[in-house]
């Protein structure tokens, strides 16, 4: 089976020594994607253009998409909603995108995030979600890691649940009808790559192809 090629939307910093706007990828995210067999294509955030009272043009990102086959989206974790607001247009525009085309998508801390506002959740502050393990479960049952300090207020229309922290904080999402999820832990942080989601991301990428 050849190869899926598949999206991967980047963090964003501004280093100010030298006035630089930079996306950048952890590389352990890539090698994660990629010992699963995946082609990474990381999306440039700069594509959405300047971002004005709100609004942004999304045809840069769609031109560029068009130049490959694609085979669905990974939105990365990394920066808060609102800190950089290129990307928040950039992943909103890819999931419009994903839903036109019928992609699956993986959105994995922040990127579960994102996911869960396009269809209309708020997020919250939570306390001792930073840096630490903890159980969750649910259908999924198990110990993750935890780095974020915001949550979803509720399960966005059209998704279920797929797994709670012990304080009842949704740890992942699931959309049957357009085969996205969302994981508030980082399956590349760990230091042997989870065998569960390992084959999740390949049920999830798989069966589009």
């Amino acid at each position: 089976m050849p190869k899926s090629k598949i999206l991967l939307s980047q963090s964003v910093c501004f280093e100010s020594k030298r006035n630089e706007t930079r996306d950048f990828i952890d590389h352990r995210l890539v090698n994660f994607l990629h010992t699963l067999g995946f082609v990474v294509i990381p999306v440039p955030n700069s594509l959405i253009g300047e971002v004005k009272d709100g609004i942004a043009d999304a045809n840069n990102v769609v031109t560029w998409v068009n130049d490959f086959e694609v085979g669905g989206i990974v939105l990365s974790g990394g920066n808060d909603i609102g800190e950089f607001p290129a990307r928040d247009f950039t992943e909103f525009s890819l999931l419009d995108l994903a839903i036109a085309r019928r992609w699956p998508v993986l959105g994995i801390c922040r990127g579960m995030q994102v996911i869960a506002k396009k269809f209309g959740s708020q997020l919250l502050p939570i306390g001792n979600h930073v840096c630490i393990n903890h159980d969750i479960v649910g259908e999924i049952n198990r110990n993750v890691n935890s780095y974020h300090r915001k949550h979803i207020s509720e399960c966005p229309d059209g998704f279920r649940v797929l797994a709670r922290a012990e304080d009842g904080c949704i740890e992942a999402i699931r959309n049957d009808h357009l085969n996205w999820e969302g994981w508030m832990w980082h399956p590349e942080r760990n230091d042997v790559i989870s065998q569960e989601d390992g084959n999740r991301m390949l049920e999830l990428f798989n069966s589009s192809l």
